[in-house]
């Protein structure tokens, strides 16, 4: 399975970064820059997105704490961010282990 949207596997502080950076660009862009739909999905288990992340086009959803569960659930959550129609996926690093 190959994801339609770009995906991008980030540590938890470059994500944490990112999303800053992305929802700071997104609120000072022209209320019509800003669809209804989602253009960023996250999937992640540690960095928080923004209280407002719907009205600025990003879903999230939260990645289990454990690298087994995580593994598992991966690819049905990028279907489930493909089928909204995103353009960006942007993954946190997996927890370590393999427990």
């Amino acid at each position: 399975y190959a994801p339609h949207a770009t995906v991008r596997l980030m540590p938890s502080a470059a994500l944490a970064d990112a999303i800053t950076v992305w929802a700071e660009a997104r609120v000072a862009a022209p209320r019509s820059a800003v669809k209804a739909k989602p253009t960023l999905a996250v999937y992640s288990r540690s960095v928080r997105v923004p209280r407002h992340a719907a009205d600025l086009g990003l879903v999230a959803r939260t990645m289990p704490g454990n690298a087994r569960a995580a593994a598992f659930e991966l690819f049905a959550v990028l279907r489930e961010f493909d089928a909204l129609g995103v353009g960006l996926i942007w993954v946190e690093q997996p927890p370590p282990g393999s427990d």
